[in-house]
């Protein structure tokens, strides 16, 4: 589905208009503000009338997003820009998938639904991108006065494909999807992903500044129904975790 690619839209451009994640000095460890309060802003597409339900609510002892998906999609999204990946690579979160999806063929553009996917969005890279590339974002800065994303990394939830998979986004390969979990859950699951490692290590080059982190459940192409909640995102230095744990 065309209009979900969040970097070529300039609704994107718009929500990601709104304050920023700020990042103390030093800081081995930076809380961000749980999805549907404090700075994060709805993050919705063209041509998709239906959108995903974000509530806050308290759950199991914490304030936790919960995500709902009948035959819809669109997002949260919070402003990273003034995060130094250098200094606090790893994305760590807590989510679950209480109802999930069934679907044979993810990796298409017929079946790009996901109970729940986490972005990581960058700044373009003007050495490396292309002349559309570059014209396409200084287009949409001229009319919206503000940056969309270049490249993006999406942890997903897969209905059938294991842990580990990567594949690029169907619609652009400027986005490549990763596989942390599949199916349904019995309960909450912690990621603790190394932002710039797989940065380089899939695209190949030295990691841009990063521009955004957005949430989504999104189930419109197959028309099935979701249920995922997020909790307890943060940044981390290296030091604030065991090599073991980490994607």
């Amino acid at each position: 589905m065309a209009p979900r690619v969040v970097w070529a839209l300039a609704i994107a451009a718009l929500a990601l208009a709104g304050p920023l994640a700020r990042q103390t000095a030093g800081a081995a460890e930076i809380p961000l503000a749980t999805p549907g309060s404090g700075d994060w802003q709805p993050l919705v597409f063209r041509g998709i009338e239906t959108q995903t339900r974000y509530t806050l609510e308290p759950f199991e002892g914490a304030e936790v997003a919960k995500a709902e998906s009948n035959c819809g999609a669109s997002g949260l999204v919070l402003r990273l820009d003034a995060i130094h990946i250098d200094q606090t690579p790893l994305l760590s979160w807590r989510w679950r998938v209480d109802r999930g999806l069934d679907l044979l063929e993810e990796q298409t553009k017929a079946q790009d639904d996901f109970a729940a996917r986490v972005y990581i969005m960058f700044e373009l890279d003007e050495d490396r991108a292309s002349t559309l590339e570059k014209l396409r974002h200084r287009l949409v800065k001229l009319i919206y006065g503000e940056t969309i994303p270049g490249s993006a990394l999406n942890f997903v939830w897969t209905s059938r494909l294991p842990a580990g998979t990567v594949w690029e986004n169907p619609f652009v390969a400027s986005a490549k999807m990763i596989a942390l979990r599949q199916g349904a859950s019995a309960g909450w699951r912690t990621e603790t992903v190394d932002v710039a490692a797989r940065y380089r290590e899939l695209f190949g080059t030295p990691i841009p500044p990063l521009l955004g982190l957005a949430i989504m459940s999104d189930s419109d192409n197959s028309c099935q129904s979701t249920q995922a909640r997020f909790a307890d995102f943060k940044f981390m230095d290296r030091d604030e975790t065991d090599d073991r744990d980490v994607e």
